[in-house]
């Protein structure tokens, strides 16, 4: 290591929002056991909360042409979120002044990519922008072959990119015991959401309590405050709300769960990691392509195919719930060595 070296770190710290401060925080600290923690530093201004919640500082402007090593970490951040033309509009736009357009600002930097999803862009403008990203990347690792798959199908790198895995899937397995089911489902339907609960009553006889959990304080709205209270009437249950507090107690919380039906990704990835039993109800593809890669499609079912039959029938599958480790432990050792050899000395010289 030389005493000039400066690393950057980015992800999608843009908003109070559970997932996308956990992978910039496990980045962060992968990061400082190679390089030491004094070192390391966000790349851009984002949420001060979150900022705060990371606990590494925001590397001035000042000092931006000084720093050697810049890393896009996890998240969907280079890809869209729906098929609507508008909403992918606004979002593109967005997208580009949180992730691109201050990225002139680490001229002197090598830039890496390490376990970011990528894709689909439809937005050509944004497409392009993010392809320049990729292409003049030194290092660039795809958490999934979808990503790589949707960088083929641009011609954009066609060759060079590795795969690994989502960060979080390298938190610890915790061995503590587990009791109670949670669900964390929000963004569904008071519809859906019942019928989440009906098919945990059936297949949990006794079941007096679901604890409800959320992974952003903005979710959290009276609306949605109204949509579990009716939910709770109409299936003659308790349905306890635990607000998100911040990204630490979040990890902890999910530990404590023998099961939890989530319908976002990082609830799923953190409990999948720490060797507990989820259902996702995916709201973004990137959900089922996670699911696939870890060998567990069954416990992945899409909004469409939602009946009292599938969840029910996963929810009975749960007791035999086995994930491909080895696609963890593969994909977190290509994260190391990525790292390792793109922050080593000999990597610039």
């Amino acid at each position: 290591m030389t005493d000039k070296m400066l690393v950057a770190v980015h992800g999608s710290y843009f908003a109070d929002n559970y997932g996308d401060t956990l992978l910039v925080q496990l980045m962060c600290d992968r990061v400082a056991q190679i390089v030491g923690r004094d070192r390391v530093y966000l790349a851009t201004e984002g949420h001060r909360k979150e900022q705060e919640s990371i606990d590494y500082p925001v590397l001035p402007k000042a000092q931006r042409k000084q720093a050697t090593h810049l890393i896009y970490g996890g998240g969907g951040y280079l890809g869209e979120r729906t098929a609507d033309f508008f909403d992918n509009l606004r979002w593109s736009a967005r997208n580009y002044w949180r992730h691109l357009a201050w990225r002139r600002e680490y001229s002197n930097a090598e830039t890496a990519i390490i376990g970011a999803g990528f894709g689909p862009l439809t937005n050509r403008v944004l497409r392009n922008s993010i392809g320049r990203l990729v292409s003049e990347s030194q290092v660039v690792m795809f958490r999934d072959q979808e990503s790589i798959q949707f960088a083929r199908n641009y011609a954009i790198r066609p060759d060079g990119i590795d795969q690994c895995v989502d960060i979080a899937l390298g938190l610890p397995i915790d061995a503590a015991a587990r009791s109670g089911i949670a669900i964390h489902v929000d963004n569904l339907s008071v519809t859906e959401i019942e019928l989440v609960v009906r098919c945990l009553s059936a297949a949990h006889p006794g079941l007096r309590s679901i604890d409800v959990l959320f992974d952003n304080p903005a979710s959290l709205t009276d609306e949605v405050r109204s949509k579990y209270s009716e939910c709770a009437r109409n299936c003659a249950i308790d349905l306890p709300i635990r607000p998100y507090v911040d990204f630490r107690t979040m990890v902890k919380s999910v530990a404590e769960y023998t099961l939890i039906v989530t319908s976002k990704l990082h609830v799923g990835i953190t409990c999948l990691a720490q060797g507990g039993s989820v259902i996702s109800i995916p709201t973004h593809q990137k959900t089922s392509r996670l699911y696939k890669q870890l060998s567990i499609p069954n416990f992945c079912i899409p909004r469409s195919d939602l009946t009292m039959e599938s969840l029910g029938a996963a929810i009975l599958d749960t007791s035999d719930f086995q994930l491909d480790r080895q696609v963890i432990t593969t994909g977190m050792s290509r994260i190391d060595v990525a790292l390792q050899k793109f922050l080593s000395p000999a990597h610039r010289s």
